[in-house]
């Protein structure tokens, strides 16, 4: 039987037995509810509501360029593109990604990235915030930086982390960067949301 985003399984019976009740995907920011009602000979014998809240945050990497070309006669391009995505046993999000130069004056045109996100405010009590930490050349110290307070709206509060440009000649090779909620001090209580790995090639 399907109930709203509910699926229970059976939806009929009698004499003692268990109910299954799995629940479809919430993919929205909205938090949604709906009631089973459980009825014998027409009299509503229990009535069970499952919540269900909306994604727990929403995000987006952000890459700005600024190219010029190596000469007035050869184009200059930029792309970066997202070559894997998985979950590790923790299960948040790992992404890889290339950023591919093709005929840019490598001095002239800069280059820098960073990460926006919507988190519910269910997960920033006990005043959590968002913190990155990130590396780069794929090896040595990782940084710790709070990420910028954009705003709240909607039970979902808004932070933005841009990393400083960089000119693509000293931009490194391999630019890593994480998201985690942490205590104000950015030191306790981690909990990572998602990691990003960036490869940066030039033609």
């Amino acid at each position: 039987m399907k109930k709203d985003f509910l699926n229970v399984s059976p939806d009929t019976g009698g004499g003692s037995g268990t109910v299954t009740v799995t629940a479809d995907p919430n993919l929205s920011a909205t938090a949604r509810s709906t009631t089973l009602n459980f009825n014998s000979a027409g009299q509503v014998l229990k009535a069970v509501t499952a919540n269900q809240m909306g994604m727990p945050y929403f995000h987006y990497p952000v890459f700005n360029y600024r190219l010029e070309q190596k000469t007035a006669l050869d184009p200059c391009t930029g792309t970066v593109t997202a070559t894997n995505f998985w979950q590790n046993d923790s299960g948040y999000s790992n992404f890889s990604l290339d950023a591919t130069f093709t005929g840019c004056n490598e001095q002239n045109s800069t280059f820098n990235v960073g990460t926006q996100i919507w988190i519910s405010n269910t997960l920033l009590t006990n005043d959590r915030s968002l913190y990155v930490e990130y590396r780069e050349d794929g090896s040595g110290n990782w940084y710790d930086e709070p990420m910028d307070y954009i705003g709240t709206e909607n039970g979902y509060t808004h932070f933005n982390w841009v990393q400083g440009a960089y000119d693509l000649a000293s931009f490194p090779t391999v630019f890593e960067w994480r998201v985690f909620i942490a205590d104000n001090t950015g030191g306790g209580n981690r909990i990572p949301i998602m990691s990003f790995g960036l490869n940066k090639r030039l033609s």
